[in-house]
């Protein structure tokens, strides 16, 4: 009787154990199946900084004072891409601001003279990134006198066709004499709104 009584022991042992190595076997190969953790964040990249309610707020009261902010109607950040949108003609302009004392013929003249059109879509636009680190990308529309500029660029390709980090700009003697002294001038701008502008 004490013979059977191991023999149950013994198997019931070998049961159980079997049904631990199975059991941590069928573990292993479910983790090994699983795509490796460091592929999925490559994947799906994060912005490094993301622009909270506090820089949102800051940008719009920001914007206006750009370059042509006068004739902004619209501007707006959504996923740390910014939209802007300038009005088509004077007419919409008196219309989604009816306070503004510009005359017609200012506003006509103000696009015309010089380079206007291509100091705001290039300058300025280097000007966000520079003040907003969190911004990715920038939207401008510019319509004018039957012709509208698209520009669509993100921070990567404006750092890379400078060979510059944007955000060490922020120090004004950076700004001054690594930037504006270097490229805000008619055939620099030229170059950049040839490469980053549509024109419909």
């Amino acid at each position: 009787m004490q013979k059977n009584f191991n023999k149950i022991a013994l198997t019931l042992s070998l049961t159980v154990l079997m049904g631990i190595s199975i059991g941590c076997g069928n573990q292993e190969s479910k983790q090994t199946t699983a795509p490796p953790q460091g592929e999925t964040q490559q994947s799906t990249p994060t912005p490094a900084t993301t622009m909270d309610k506090q820089e949102i707020d800051r940008f719009n009261t920001y914007v206006p004072n750009i370059k042509g902010g006068s004739f902004i109607k619209q501007a707006e950040i959504k996923d740390n891409s910014a939209t802007i949108l300038f009005v088509k003609d004077y007419a919409e302009l008196k219309s989604v601001k009816p306070e503004n004392k510009i005359t017609e013929d200012d506003y006509k003249n103000y696009w015309s003279k010089g380079d206007a059109i291509n100091k705001t879509l290039s300058i300025e636009t280097v000007r966000l990134f520079k003040e907003f680190e969190g911004l990715s990308k920038i939207n401008m529309v510019l319509p004018f006198q039957g012709k509208e500029y698209n520009l669509s660029v993100d921070r990567k390709a404006v750092e890379e066709f400078f060979n510059l980090d944007l955000t060490s700009l922020k120090q004004t003697d950076k700004w001054q004499n690594d930037f504006l002294a270097k490229y805000d001038n008619t055939e620099e701008r030229a170059k950049f709104v040839q490469k980053f502008v549509q024109t419909k």
